[in-house]
Order: C-alpha cells, then sequence, then structure tokens
C-alpha cells in the first residue's frame, strides 16, 4: 500500500504510487492511505488495479495537458 507518513513507510509502505506501480505485478493491487499525490504514472501493466483503502473517499485523477 501507498502512504506518506513515516510511521507506515517505515513498515514496508511505499511513500509513492509511482514507486508501488514500478514494483506491481500485473493484476495486482495498489492501495493508497488518505493524501494528496501529485504524481506522473503511464499505466500499461494489464489487470493493475489502483484504489484507495478507504472505499468512502472520493477520488479524483486528472490528465495532464
Amino acid at each position: 500500500y501507498v502512504a506518506k507518513d513515516e510511521d507506515s513507510i517505515s513498515k514496508g509502505a511505499f511513500s509513492s504510487i509511482k514507486e508501488a506501480y514500478n514494483r506491481a505485478k500485473p493484476n495486482s493491487k495498489i492501495k493508497f492511505a488518505p493524501d494528496v499525490y501529485f504524481e506522473s504514472i503511464t499505466i500499461t501493466k494489464p489487470g493493475l488495479i489502483i484504489e484507495p483503502i478507504e472505499k468512502t473517499l472520493d477520488v479524483t485523477i486528472r490528465q495532464e495537458v
């Protein structure tokens, strides 16, 4: 999973979605903690799911122009 707090990172969480994506295998799932993530990722791995840890969160993904 992805989280920005030091405690989570020290327990093995990735500090960025891109870092988690780079290590993810096809058909896997990346979960992220509540926060604001400013990252640029091109998703090409088949079957990969990126989703919030808490399903009640609003998620906005914007394409860079």
